[in-house]
């Protein structure tokens, strides 16, 4: 199932925060306009602190399902960099998979701050695409092992290191 979402502005500010919401949302750009996710997106919730700006007729959206005669296969590898993608999974992997190398003399405070911006710019760029339109080996699911482990190993000290703050 895909969500996919028509829009026509004329304001270039508006269309620019249309854009990078629906990129939050986990949409990308298929043409001028067309945007596609997987599965059921929020789409209203997305949208919601645009909403008094955006005519009815400016957003169309719906959900659809692709036929076999014309899979979305190469549509998704246009829309999405899977190559950028995978890198951006490595490069978080590289400094936050291994325990010893994330806390190296990093106070925790700093290091799960560091940790959550990192893993909130992941978030932005990875769709959460169909394991149907993914490698074998993609990276996902250590990315998320490597946040929840770190995230885990630093709450409590860095939730101390805040306390002592105040």
């Amino acid at each position: 199932m895909w969500q996919w979402h028509v829009f026509r502005l004329g304001q270039r500010t508006l269309r620019h925060r249309l854009r990078a919401a629906l990129t939050w949302g986990g949409f990308a750009p298929v043409r001028d306009g067309l945007w596609v996710a997987p599965g059921e997106v929020d789409l209203a919730g997305a949208l919601e602190p645009l909403r008094d700006e955006l005519a009815d007729s400016s957003v169309v959206a719906f959900r659809a399902r692709d036929l076999p005669e014309f899979p979305l296969a190469a549509s998704v590898r246009e829309a999405w960099d899977l190559v950028a993608l995978r890198g951006l999974h490595e490069r978080f992997l590289a400094v936050w998979e291994e325990p010893a190398r994330s806390a190296a003399s990093v106070p925790p405070l700093s290091s799960l701050t560091m940790l959550v911006s990192d893993w909130l710019t992941l978030l932005r760029a990875d769709p959460r695409l169909p394991d149907e339109f993914l490698d074998d080996d993609w990276p996902a699911q250590r990315s998320i092992a490597a946040y929840r482990a770190r995230r885990s190993e630093l709450h409590v000290a860095a939730v101390a290191a805040f306390a002592d703050l105040g």
